[in-house]
């Protein structure tokens, strides 16, 4: 005969009651092999993410329905995460043989309920499975976000019933190479059985052995390296019970969780307990810096050592070795020659022998003379060359990096000044502001033209933090049209009016072309009709490199309730990709 999970808890959970409680917390039911109220799964784990898997979208959501007889999807399997050191939060993960799948459950301290090794069988029916940067996940409804939010507990408890005590010798590992994963990678069905699974890499080695686990309050990346020199990025929290504790030497196996985001792999420890085989590294020695100024620049291994800040620092001088460049969109591909080098980005290291990428430091070189004197593509002698630059300490390339560089100095020769070639800021009150770096904000898409092999035009990409725009899929360039619109703006009270935003260009059949697919435009009557206004500043070249826009007038705006679209068209000829953050609108009064 067969009961429903919620049954079953309901059931459990009266008899518990009877029951004196020596705990100073509530445990969810529990049963055991024999027991009559055991729930056994009817859909494994790879089965579920295969039903509702969406391969068009890194972020979503969708409601979990009945099966075809009506009856709920029950899954089962054992915990082999949980947030007992603190380097997940809010997070279980449970995993079936087929595959892994983390649930994302708004309970503190969930490992005093669900513990690692116990079997767990979950009633999904009415919860919500989607994906977070492609890293599918079970939740509930979303809320401000595209992909599944935190489960309440009351909720969770009535649909998670734990069915062993805890069994940690059944988790076993799964061995696997880093060679192996980025072909698993390529297949979605490899893709979906491998996420979230508990896997085991030998022969393994820390990038900095001695250098913390993670730095207080944030949560940071760590780098493993494989016999073969390919690695792989393990997450750590700041907030973990052992994040101060140092990464080993040597070799040895590393036992976590297998995430994914956005495109690759990435790790989640457990405990460094389930680190076997390193030995123990001495501290990493104190990093020397300076403080920012001419007189006392930031050094390359200080700013890596410090990571990105979260709020741009501006006017900051930083001293390093130019030792190569950054030739497509990853920071893992930079390049250590002047050899095909392009005009938009150098990389500076501590040495003029830096040659990995996690040591380097990407700079930003900004349209004019800048780059014109510090390119290596048309400056392959300044290879190896120290320099002193000037400009904005941020996030460039998801990493530590320099942007907006207004001064350099090299050979002893002075080059730009303060403020001097980047694009005229922006000047009065922000209005409006949307930086684009979690979604696509208050902002709607209008599909002019959406051919029908394509499901989207403009869409959020979460690893760059930015709006995107392309009409090429699968090797074909598509006619396409569709605007990214904003909400109403209304500068009422303004005499003076412009906007700035950030983008990136490439694939377009030329810049000029990409004048004319690319527009920002403005529409005073709701967005019925549209004028194109003039972009002062656009890229000088096809990269992936933001680059501000400057100024943009929109003086003949001023006083009036406004719309800005950004307006993408794509052809069967050519389609570019458009990239863009960091909208603002200033108003003057």
């Amino acid at each position: 005969m067969k009961k429903t999970l919620l049954y079953i808890a309901l059931a459990v959970a009266s008899a518990a009651g009877f029951a004196s409680c020596d705990d100073d917390f509530e445990r969810p039911p529990i049963t055991r092999p024999g027991d009559a109220e055991q729930i056994e799964a009817n859909i494994t784990l790879l089965e579920l993410k295969e039903a509702f898997y969406n391969a068009s979208a890194s972020n979503y959501a969708t409601e979990i329905g009945t099966n075809a007889d009506g009856e709920h999807y029950i899954v089962r399997g054992h915990i082999v995460s949980n947030d007992e050191s603190g380097n997940v939060y809010k997070s279980l993960v449970i995993e079936d043989g087929t595959s892994g799948m983390a649930f994302s459950v708004n309970i503190s301290k969930l490992y005093q309920y669900y513990k690692f090794g116990q079997e767990v069988a979950v009633d999904v029916t009415g919860l919500y499975i989607g994906a977070y940067g492609n890293n599918m996940q079970i939740g509930a409804a979303p809320t401000t976000n595209d992909y599944p939010s935190r489960i309440e507990e009351e909720d969770f408890k009535a649909v998670a019933i734990v069915q062993s005590d805890p069994e940690p010798d059944k988790v076993v590992p799964y061995e696997v190479t880093l060679d192996e994963l980025s072909t698993l990678k390529q297949n979605p069905s490899e893709l979906l059985a491998w996420q979230n699974r508990f896997i085991v890499l030998k022969d393994m080695r820390f990038e900095k052995p001695g250098q913390p686990f993670g730095e207080s309050g944030s949560t940071v990346n760590r780098t493993l390296i494989a016999p073969d020199g390919k690695t792989i990025i393990m997450r750590n929290s700041g907030y973990s019970t052992w994040w101060a504790q140092l990464q080993p030497a040597g070799t040895g196996s590393v036992k976590a969780v297998l995430s994914f985001f956005s495109r690759d792999w990435q790790l989640m420890l457990n405990s460094p307990a389930d680190l076997d085989g390193f030995t123990d590294a001495e501290p990493e020695k104190p990093i020397v810096g300076g403080d920012g100024t001419q007189a006392s620049p930031y050094t390359v291994a200080q700013l890596l050592s410090q990571g990105a800040p979260s709020v741009a620092e501006p006017d900051k001088w930083v001293k390093g070795v130019i030792v190569g460049f950054i030739p497509d969109k990853s920071l893992s591909e930079a390049v250590f020659s002047a050899s095909g080098a392009v005009a938009t980005n150098i990389v500076l290291g501590a040495t003029a022998e830096t040659a990995s990428a996690s040591d380097v430091l990407p700079v930003q070189l900004p349209a004019g003379v800048i780059r014109s004197a510090l390119n290596l593509s048309d400056n392959p002698s300044l290879l190896g060359k120290e320099v002193l630059l000037k400009g904005s300490v941020e996030k460039y390339f998801g990493a530590c990096g320099l942007k907006s560089v207004s001064a350099a100095i090299v050979d002893g020769k002075e080059i730009g000044s303060a403020g001097g070639d980047t694009p005229a800021p922006p000047t009065g009150t922000v209005v409006f502001t949307e930086t684009f770096a979690s979604g696509q904000g208050s902002f709607t898409i209008d599909n002019i033209k959406l051919p029908s092999e394509l499901t989207y035009v403009w869409n959020y990409d979460s690893r760059y933090s930015c709006m995107k725009a392309s009409a090429f899929l699968n090797n074909t360039n598509y006619d396409a049209d569709a605007r990214l619109v904003s909400p109403e703006i209304d500068l009422s009270g303004y005499t003076s009016a412009s906007a700035s935003f950030e983008q990136a260009l490439n694939f377009f059949s030329s810049t000029d072309q990409a004048k004319k697919e690319a527009l920002f435009e403005v529409s005073t009557d709701g967005g019925s009709t549209w004028t194109p206004v003039a972009i002062p500043n656009y890229p000088d070249s096809m990269s992936w490199t933001f680059v501000s826009t400057g100024a943009i007038d929109l003086s003949a705006y001023a006083g009036k309730k406004i719309k800005v679209a950004f307006h993408y068209i794509g052809t069967a000829a050519k389609s570019g990709t458009w990239e863009l953050n960091k909208l603002n609108v200033y108003g003057t009064k």
